[in-house]
């Protein structure tokens, strides 16, 4: 939504109840703008009217949830880990996963790779950061040598646990260049401008460090201003300013509207 982009809260919740008011609305075109909704609330620090509206939106048993409501219970769970209410966020990762058919999805692997990833920082959060280490292992596991892991995402998964290959670098400067007519090999080869060895080092270290850590899992809860998101991506990709520890200086600040 270009409210959200533009951080106009105010007008994304206006617009976002507006098409939400439309009774002729099918089922599964609710879903987008109850993510917009509650997206905007979030910004604006109305958590819990964010975390109402889910909660009337996912009355009933999981069980009962057609596909196009199921994401709903990983916004849930990330609205309810950014409060600190662990167990809680946890059960609505449990149950978007276990109520998750691949076969009603055109590719089940992102989606479950981002439960996995919202689960590991619910566990790091409880102090269990063997048991993040293994649900970020999962989520990379889902997605490697997909498109899925040329990501924000899928590059703070491959940092976070320490599991970033020469291959993966190659992977991931050819998906990003093909369309550009630029071959990755003129950049990051042996003795070349970059090193592979180098390049592989730098990218698992970049969300690493406390701050880097601090804004992936803030990124993971959809806890950032989405411009922000990108302005702290762009550094973090860059081999030269991930290795000298470049990060924004200035914390995220919601805008009310």
């Amino acid at each position: 939504m270009r409210q959200l982009l533009n951080g106009e809260s105010g007008e994304a919740v206006r617009t976002a109840e507006e098409v939400l008011r439309n009774p002729q609305l099918p089922d599964y075109l609710v879903t987008q703008p109850v993510l917009d909704l509650v997206a905007a609330l979030r910004r604006r620090g109305e958590a819990d009217r964010a975390l109402a509206e889910l909660d009337r939106r996912l009355a009933g048993s999981p069980a009962t949830y057609p596909p196009a409501v199921q994401p709903l219970l990983l916004e849930r769970a990330r609205v309810r880990a950014s409060r600190a209410e662990w167990e809680a966020a946890e059960k609505d990762v449990a149950a978007f996963l276990d109520h998750l058919d691949p076969a009603q999805w055109v590719n089940a692997a992102p989606p479950r790779s981002e439960a996995h990833t919202i689960r590991g920082f619910i566990r790091e959060g409880r102090g269990d950061a063997p048991g993040a280490q293994e649900a970020w292992r999962e989520a990379l596991k889902l997605i490697r040598g997909t498109p899925a892991m040329v990501t924000c995402e899928g590059f703070l998964l491959a940092s976070l646990t320490n599991d970033l290959t020469e291959a993966d670098v190659a992977f991931f400067i050819d998906q990003t260049t093909r369309r550009l007519g630029i071959p990755a090999a003129t950049f990051i080869r042996k003795g070349g401008t970059f090193e592979p060895a180098w390049v592989a080092a730098v990218m698992r270290n970049a969300w690493r460090n406390p701050r880097g850590r601090e804004y992936a899992r803030r990124i993971a809860l959809d806890d950032l201003p989405y411009m922000d998101v990108y302005g702290i991506h762009s550094p973090s990709s860059s081999p030269r300013r991930s290795a000298r520890g470049r990060w924004p200086a200035r914390r995220a600040r919601s805008r009310r509207r």
